[in-house]
């Protein structure tokens, strides 16, 4: 914006216009005739002079006010809260068996049986007699034979490892304290049953801060003793921001 000319040099310019034709006018020597032209000339340039910083005036105001609309901080949108439904369960479920293991057995291994050395008995040789020599059969001795088995080591079985221990993994949140709601009168004279289907907001100490009927059926007659039930509930500490939903059965046969 460099063609805007500040107020107080415009001022200033007018007032040395001003000066400069005083001074013109009392240094020259005027016609009686040519006076009246110069005081109407002066005049119209005095009001040109004065719209125009008036004008300059207005220019510089809505360029401000213009920039200082810019200069506005936008407002931050309200945070988000996330809540998270959890179903609600009477007991924890069972934990699931644990996969078996494979238990890999080595191939037996056979050990070949080193053979046995035959031992042969050499034939007893008798001394020569004097007399007529008498012919002696000697026998060779039978070869003994063993027959030793081959020997089988057999691989000893793999103990079993234990089960381990599940961890308490829950899909649901379990009640603490649980308070059964009351049979309405109106219900019970009327011999009707019905079902409510409810969700809990539960604080970080575990009380239940807030309860909302999502359905009931039938519709007006179980939503109140159910409220006042679902209010006494505790559950463990958490870090906040859950929202339970558990179903209510009021039935006449138990």
């Amino acid at each position: 914006m460099r063609w805007i000319l500040p107020v107080p040099l415009a001022w200033k310019t007018l007032v040395s216009r001003q000066n400069a034709e005083e001074q013109a006018m009392n240094a020259t020597v005027i016609a009686p005739g040519m006076k009246t032209s110069f005081d109407a000339a002066g005049t119209r340039l005095t009001i040109a002079i004065i719209a125009g910083c008036l004008i300059e005036a207005a220019l510089i105001a809505g360029v401000l006010s213009h920039r200082l609309l810019q200069t506005k901080t936008a407002v931050p949108p309200a945070p988000i809260k996330i809540t998270r439904v959890v179903e609600i369960a009477d007991a924890p479920p069972d934990p699931p068996p644990p996969a078996p293991q494979r238990v890999e057995q080595k191939p037996a291994e056979h050990h070949r049986a080193q053979p046995v050395k035959q031992q042969i008995a050499k034939p007893a040789i008798e001394p020569k007699v004097a007399t007529a020599p008498a012919a002696t059969e000697v026998k060779p001795a039978e070869s003994i034979h063993t027959d030793n088995p081959p020997l089988v080591s057999e691989a000893q079985p793999v103990a079993k490892q234990s089960p381990q221990k599940a961890s308490g993994v829950r899909r649901g949140l379990v009640p603490l304290s649980r308070v059964e709601p009351d049979y309405p009168s109106r219900a019970l004279a009327d011999n009707v049953e019905g079902t409510v289907t409810a969700q809990l907001t539960i604080e970080a100490d575990g009380s239940v801060g807030s309860v909302k009927i999502m359905h009931s059926s039938p519709a007006g007659l179980f939503e109140r003793a159910s409220t006042q039930a679902l209010m006494k509930w505790k559950f463990a500490p958490n870090d906040g921001g859950y929202v339970g939903e558990v179903t209510l059965t009021f039935s006449l046969s138990n």
